[in-house]
């Protein structure tokens, strides 16, 4: 009798010890049955009694709950950049990349007198009227097309001039190649020309009257090279200011009816390309004194000057002298020529139609 009570102790303490919430770390063994992962089909569970319900029940789990699952990366994704080294020096700069740089040889398009300019394009060779190996850079001495597409609006026959020039320059009035316009709208032609001298150059496309509606600047051989100085050649002559009016102390300035001003005279005894190809100072009698001049025209007026050849100190008599167009553009560049037939001093004077003097240069006849 003393044995069935000591096992009815040892029951209730057991049954006590589990109400306290204390359980058996559960068995090991696999997470799902055989029988679910076989595919077997799974045999009921039978509820629990409703006593054993009662005497024990259900365990709480105080485990941590496990954190969420982290968001699945796109398909496109690309790997994630490593982090660099705490001892890793600072990060490399990117250089910047730079764009292309622009052409340094300008195009310029225009229309006047009916003719409008469509495209104008420099190559090496034209063959059926098409560039072959267009470019802007050539060699001394190399031939240079321009093919011209230009439109004729008027419809009526005319005719264009092309000039070869220094870079900036202007044709003068009937100078460069004469061009032959059709009437009809649409007119394709071209020219052609080579230069001998390293440096930049323009083609400069002009109207019957004289008027610029096309230009195309282009390199032959270094570009910005010159040919060195002959030393025994004499230097070109300096533009000397107009002596003051008498009682005034104001320095010399451009014409005050028109903006002209005179950049440079040189005087040489010829001229090739637009430059003095043998400047000088002193000259034989009859020879013929040309005199380059570069005009400022800051208020691009369509304008003109005179120039005269006068003994030294001489002042030029109201409408005396060459008369010389002046187109309506910031600079231009033209020239006169004159002889001497007796020895002594002489000037080029320029004049502005105003009549006001705007420089002078010396020369010698002997």
């Amino acid at each position: 009798m003393r044995a069935k009570l000591g096992w009815i102790a040892v029951a209730c303490a057991c049954v006590s010890w589990t109400a306290c919430g204390k359980k058996e770390p559960p068995a090991p063994g696999p997470s799902v049955p055989p029988a679910v992962a076989t595919g077997a089909p799974v045999a009921p569970v039978e509820p629990p009694a409703a006593g054993d319900a009662a005497a024990a029940p259900a365990a709480v789990d105080t485990a941590p709950a496990a954190p969420p699952p982290e968001p699945l990366a796109p398909p496109d994704a690309g790997v994630a950049p490593a982090e660099p080294p705490p001892d890793a020096g600072p990060a490399p700069e990117v250089a910047a990349i730079e764009p292309p740089p622009s052409s340094a040889f300008a195009t310029e398009l225009g229309e006047a007198d009916g003719l409008r300019i469509e495209s104008i394009v420099l190559c090496s060779a034209i063959e059926e009227r098409v560039c072959v190996g267009e470019k802007r850079e050539f060699e001394p001495g190399e031939m240079v097309w321009a093919l011209l597409r230009l439109a004729n609006t008027e419809r009526v026959e005319t005719e264009l001039r092309v000039a070869y020039l220094e870079a900036g320059g202007s044709p003068a009035p009937g100078h460069g190649l004469r061009l032959r316009v059709p009437a009809q709208e649409r007119y394709t032609t071209f020219s052609k020309a080579a230069k001998q001298t390293d440096g930049l150059y323009d083609v400069i496309v002009t109207t019957a009257d004289g008027d610029e509606i096309a230009r195309a600047g282009f390199q032959v051989g270094v570009g910005g090279a010159t040919a060195p100085a002959d030393a025994d050649a004499a230097p070109p002559a300096v533009v000397q200011p107009p002596p003051p009016t008498a009682g005034s102390d104001e320095p010399f300035a451009p014409s005050s009816s028109t903006g002209l001003g005179v950049a440079s005279i040189e005087l040489c005894r010829t001229l090739e390309n637009r430059r003095c190809a043998e400047p000088a100072t002193t000259f034989a009698p009859r020879e013929l004194v040309w005199a380059l001049l570069r005009v400022t025209n800051p208020e691009r007026v369509d304008t003109e000057v005179r120039v005269s050849y006068l003994a030294a100190g001489g002042a030029a008599a109201p409408g005396e002298g060459l008369l010389l167009n002046v187109p309506p553009q910031a600079q231009y560049t033209t020239f006169a020529k004159a002889g001497k037939g007796s020895a002594g001093q002489y000037e080029v004077v320029v004049c502005a139609p105003d009549g006001r003097e705007l420089a002078r240069a010396a020369f010698e006849v002997r």
